[in-house]
């Protein structure tokens, strides 16, 4: 009977545990593993319009639109943003010009950032910075308490043009194409 138990036991331990994965929730109680699992490319900036955009959000009033960033998660597994330990920036030499708040970003999925300098959360986020149309940099960072600031996404655009986007195509690879036709949470189109 013993040894019925042990196996039993043994086969359940066995088949029950889950991999070791990360990223599995957006539960604030099983966020990322250490700094080694977040790597350069993990999330990629993967859109941004800095002027024109076709598309408004919660505080733009009637007839404006605000600037505007996507984030690509290139992973099969939801990640957790925890706030304090990712930042975005308009400027490579001040990596935490925006602290993100806690949020989430699921599988192949995709997460707007209104570029409007209003640093707030309501119903979606709003950076502390805006684009702008005449060229410069997008950082995304993480740092997580005693280790090193990993630069994982950043990006140098030159002057945009109005209601176009710049763009990853295909979605989180390294190829960057202007398009006619802003993708907001979509796959990016040529």
């Amino acid at each position: 009977m013993r040894i019925m138990f042990c196996l039993v036991a043994g086969l359940t331990i066995f088949f029950g545990c889950k991999p070791d994965r990360e990223f599995e929730t957006p539960d604030t109680t099983a966020p990322i593993g250490d700094a080694s699992n977040i790597l350069p490319g993990t999330i990629r900036v993967n859109e941004f319009v800095t002027v024109g955009s076709t598309f408004g959000n919660e505080l733009d009033s009637i007839g404006s639109t605000s600037d505007w960033l996507e984030l690509y998660n290139t992973t099969n597994d939801t990640i957790f943003f925890k706030n304090g330990e990712w930042t975005l920036t308009d400027s490579v030499g001040w990596y935490d010009k925006w602290v993100m708040p806690d949020t989430f970003i699921s599988p192949k999925g995709f997460l707007v950032i209104w570029c409007d300098d209003m640093d707030t959360t309501i119903t979606q986020l709003h950076a502390s910075f805006k684009l702008s149309s005449g060229g410069e940099d997008i950082g995304l960072y993480y740092s997580k308490a005693g280790a090193a600031r990993i630069a994982v996404d950043e990006f140098t655009y030159t002057q945009q043009s109005a209601s176009t986007s710049q763009a990853r195509y295909p979605d989180g690879s390294t190829n960057w194409i202007v398009s006619g036709n802003p993708s907001l949470e979509l796959p990016n189109l040529p």
